[in-house]
């Protein structure tokens, strides 16, 4: 057996290349063979397998994916859960080998066209595995997770059309999972689709889109008309022509920016520069020697006459007061930290902790970090 053994994802990824989209791309997949483990063979204990003797419409569909997307069929193993919710979904925590579990109301309601986009968006899963934190309740654990998902399924999306390769057949699947309902009752008519749902952005974003793991299916289902008019895509499928993919990354990541990524980076910076604002008046009123650059690097942007004006306030209170007065105003501002971007304050407080370490603020920038990463203990339980 080679020391080394190939991964055969690795010929499969890099003609996958044009699905990246933003945070979700190749470069952050570790090449790594697959784990060998036999994990996903307990499952044929306890799920129908999706195979062609026991369902072989649904088996030749999932056929068809691999071999539109290049991966061995021996590498993919398809189950059927009795569930009547139209949903598929991919073990993430399988790592032997791609496992697709369908539901029985997602075999109902779709047709053969719209299962081919569902279990190549699923396949997606396993051949771009996007790393992301979540809640045991199954949602993002911060905002910046939720923001790293939302990239990930559209770029899942892209992966879903290159195995169904009809367009059509994708805004199908989109408007039978938003209303769990069948063509009976509910038309498949784009315009009358986005005519009906452009009320929706006359409103500005709020923290229930800034937690969302999926982008709404509005933005998908343009962002996926964007992708098929790429020259990646009409080169995939055979034809000539089409947009740059970088130009239709461009403009897809545009319009999200416009809806939800514009709000949680606003939020976030606001939220760190809240954080190294206070670190700034704690240095003023403890007249620390740290030179206060020493404190807002690693991207904390200060806001200095806040800073002061803050310290100004503090000194006023009574000696006995102004530390628990400056912890409680500061523990809102961790907290809000925790459930934005815990990965950024946690890399801005190592960066700081570095550079004061041995000063007189070494322990006040390490209380602030145990109270960070308490904060983080409690919240993901």
């Amino acid at each position: 057996m080679p020391r080394n053994p190939k991964n055969p994802l690795v010929k499969i990824r890099k003609s996958l290349a044009g699905c990246e989209f933003l945070t979700a791309n190749f470069s952050n997949v570790p090449n790594e063979p697959l784990d060998g483990s036999t994990a996903h063979l307990t499952l044929y204990r306890h799920h129908l397998p999706l195979v062609p003797s026991l369902a072989p419409s649904v088996a030749k569909v999932l056929d068809d994916v691999c071999e539109r997307l290049g991966v061995p069929r021996d590498m993919v193993h398809g189950f059927l859960d009795p569930s009547r919710e139209v949903n598929a979904y991919c073990r993430h925590d399988i790592k032997s080998a791609a496992v697709l579990i369908v539901n029985a109301g997602m075999i109902a309601n779709f047709d053969e066209a719209e299962l081919r986009q569902a279990l190549g968006h699923e396949l997606g899963h396993f051949l771009l595995p996007v790393s992301h934190e979540r809640m045991k309740d199954d949602r993002p654990s911060s905002w910046e997770d939720a923001r790293y998902s939302r990239h990930a399924e559209l770029a899942m999306d892209r992966i879903g059309l290159l195995a169904g390769g009809d367009l059509d057949a994708a805004f199908r699947m989109f408007i039978k999972l938003q209303s769990g309902l069948d063509v009976t009752h509910v038309r498949p008519d784009a315009a009358a689709y986005f005519a009906a749902t452009e009320v929706g952005y006359t409103v500005p974003t709020s923290e229930l889109d800034a937690c969302a793991d999926h982008p709404d299916i509005s933005l998908r289902v343009r962002a996926l008309a964007l992708f098929a008019d790429s020259d990646y895509y009409l080169d995939f499928i055979g034809k000539k022509g089409g947009k740059p993919i970088a130009e239709v990354n461009k403009a897809i990541a545009d319009e999200l920016a416009q809806t939800v990524d514009h709000y949680v980076i606003a939020s976030i910076s606001e939220t760190l520069s809240a954080i190294a604002t206070y670190l700034c008046a704690l240095a003023v009123v403890t007249e620390s020697k740290v030179p206060l650059a020493d404190l807002t690097s690693h991207g904390f942007a200060h806001d200095m006459g806040e800073a002061k004006n803050l310290a100004e306030r503090l000194v006023g209170l009574p000696a006995s007061d102004w530390e628990s007065v400056y912890k409680s105003e500061l523990s809102s501002h961790i907290q809000a930290a925790v459930i934005r971007c815990p990965r950024q304050l946690a890399g801005h407080l190592d960066g700081v902790a570095g550079r004061v370490r041995g000063t007189d603020m070494e322990q006040k920038v390490q209380d602030l970090s145990e109270a960070f990463y308490a904060f983080v203990q409690v919240l993901r339980g």
